[in-house]
């Protein structure tokens, strides 16, 4: 029986051009998106995978 649940988390973070991307509070996620990926200058991704016992932080 396995008693471990597994988690994946993939980020990806990315250098802009500005230090700040101009926007309203109440803009859309396709606008930001579009903001950041004009201004990017590079980007990274990496996975981190990772177990813990069930039954703690919402495990089944």
């Amino acid at each position: 029986m396995n008693t471990k649940s597994f988690a994946v988390n993939v980020y990806d973070p990315c250098s802009l051009k500005t230090d700040k991307l101009e926007f309203s509070a109440d803009a859309t996620a396709t606008l930001a998106g579009c903001m950041v990926n004009a201004n990017r200058v590079g980007r990274a991704s990496f996975t981190a995978r990772h177990c813990r016992p069930r039954g703690q932080l919402g495990g089944k």
